[in-house]
């Protein structure tokens, strides 16, 4: 079931690239994830399992997008006076996910933000480690990352809610 939806989805992705949608442009994108499928493995067994709740990723995305105004305002200020806003340090954040997946994609998505960059990661337990360019509150740096992971475990994780997640520490 799984890779007849990830056909459909390289179909519309293919149909999305012309400007125009044919009957032989349906065809060929057909044909051409059916060769993909074919020719691509599966998901090895033992992978990671990953689910998707698009409800949570909409969210995820408006509270990213936030995030991102917000600290490109800050890299901005810090530029124009630099011997005012520029205080860098570097925060060890622990991570409340045992998932590898989810705590790459923590660590990938504040990479995103200006003003925060992972230096480093951790394992057992998961923790990341963030330079940061205007560090004024460690606390505020650990909640706006375990916020992110929070965001995450919500949209991917696919024993969310099972597993235990941060109700404090939301600082949106």
């Amino acid at each position: 079931m799984r890779r007849l939806a990830l056909g459909a989805l390289l179909v519309v992705v293919w149909l999305l690239l012309w400007d125009e949608i044919t009957f032989n442009q349906l065809l060929a994108g057909i044909a051409i994830a059916a060769v993909l499928l074919l020719l691509l493995p599966g998901a090895p067994k033992g992978a990671a399992r990953v689910a998707v709740r698009p409800l949570a990723v909409g969210h995820l995305a408006l509270w990213f997008a936030g995030q991102f105004v917000i600290s490109n305002a800050q890299v901005v200020r810090a530029v124009l006076f630099p011997r005012r806003w520029v205080r860098t340090g570097v925060v060890r954040v622990p991570l409340r996910t045992t998932s590898p997946t989810l705590a790459a994609l923590v660590a990938n998505t504040t990479a995103l933000a200006p003003g925060m960059q992972p230096v480093g990661t951790e394992e057992h337990p998961f923790a990341i480690e963030v330079h940061v360019l205007s560090l004024t509150d460690v606390d505020r740096v650990e909640a706006t990352v375990q916020r992110l992971e929070h965001l995450i475990r919500a949209a991917f994780d696919p024993d969310w809610p099972d597993t235990p997640g941060p109700d404090e520490g939301d600082a949106s």
